[in-house]
């Protein structure tokens, strides 16, 4: 249950993000099977416009809560419970996706060997962010930029520095992925989670209004007009220009979010299931490519060609089947799909770790 009386802003722009995240990896998925052209101006600006505010929004949303958390438990103990429950969940569905992606042989788009299932050091699917993620905490715990003001300058020049030197470069190996989001990352721990909702909840309704429909329509304008860079894919053809556009679209886009979700945090019921969602994008992010994947095969398997059906199908599918998945094992008290064991990481219940993840 979502209380009464919590600002819903964060969980309905981590709702939006991860219907994004689903629909991106639907949209890829039913390309690579050929249902809708690959190599088409359409396929393209949709993946461009989904991936300039995505990953950006969860990089800087995920981080808003480190250093609260690092100064809650000291530092030690947070960086060891979230850096060891991050690697358990990136080993434990980096098998399980492989397996099932071996199992099921001719029928996925990708199929793979029992060899290259144990490659951990290459991250299988959208796992790069999870060890993106180990990166970023361990230069966050070993720089903590919140702790004075030239701290957040350095860090947020030398994060800035890396982002646009490594924006949109697609690295293949553990850790290296993703790295031009580093700059949203670091400013996440430089604004903290309670300025960041004191600040978010003063804004006036029209200036959210202006926020949403100015950022929407640049990010729009600029896929459709330029070839601008997302921060995570495409850069092995950028340019000075491309990536410049990149970084506006990507920041327009960001903003977007944030003024969409505080509207839609007044929104009454609605705001409720979005934030719902919002609250369960570990759960949604670990286990909609098998979700997907299984959707789009099943209608294939049917007979089902229309691209629309496999694009709206397998994005309800992306999300509400890991939803009834983590439903499932809450049921069975269950919750190591989701959460590492207290063993590892030391904490009085896997619960806590899992909800710092949910931006992930």
């Amino acid at each position: 249950m979502i209380s009464p009386n919590r600002d819903l802003t964060v969980d309905a722009a981590k709702a939006i993000a991860i219907i994004a995240v689903v629909l991106g990896h639907v949209i890829q998925g039913v390309a690579a099977s050929g249902i809708i052209d690959g190599d088409s101006d359409a396929y393209a600006m949709a993946n461009r416009f989904l991936y300039l505010f995505h990953m950006p929004v969860f990089a800087f949303l995920t981080a808003l809560f480190v250093s609260r958390a690092a100064q809650r438990d000291g530092t030690a103990r947070y960086f060891r419970s979230r850096v060891v429950t991050l690697v358990y969940l990136y080993v434990l569905w980096s098998l399980l996706q492989g397996t099932v992606r071996m199992l099921t042989g001719s029928l996925v788009n990708y199929p793979t060997s029992p060899l290259e299932i144990v490659q951990l050091w290459a991250p299988e699917g959208q796992l790069w962010f999870l060890a993106w993620l180990i990166v970023m905490t361990t230069a966050a715990v070993i720089v903590q930029p919140w702790r004075s003001r030239t701290r957040a300058v350095l860090a947020l020049a030398l994060a800035g520095l890396v982002s646009l030197a490594l924006w949109g470069i697609p690295f293949s190996y553990f850790g290296t992925q993703g790295l031009g989001l580093s700059v949203y990352f670091i400013a996440g721990t430089v604004w903290g989670a309670p300025r960041f909702t004191a600040q978010v909840q003063a804004v006036p309704t029209i200036v959210c209004w202006i926020g949403a429909v100015a950022g929407w329509a640049l990010v729009a304008a600029l896929v459709v007009v330029t070839r601008a860079t997302p921060p995570t894919i495409e850069g092995d053809f950028r340019t000075a220009g491309s990536t410049a556009f990149g970084v506006v679209g990507s920041l327009a886009g960001v903003v977007a979010v944030i003024a969409t979700s505080r509207l839609l945090s007044r929104a009454g019921p609605a705001a409720g299931w979005l934030a719902l969602v919002g609250t369960r994008t570990l759960e949604i992010f670990l286990a909609h490519i098998l979700a997907t994947s299984g959707t789009r095969i099943v209608l294939s398997l049917a007979g089902v060609d229309d691209p629309a059906v496999h694009i709206v199908a397998g994005t309800i599918a992306g999300v509400g089947l890991p939803l009834l998945l983590w439903a499932v094992c809450a049921r069975l008290r269950f919750p190591w799909l989701f959460a590492a064991p207290r063993a590892l990481v030391g904490r009085p219940a896997p619960r806590s770790e899992t909800e710092r993840l949910r931006a992930a």
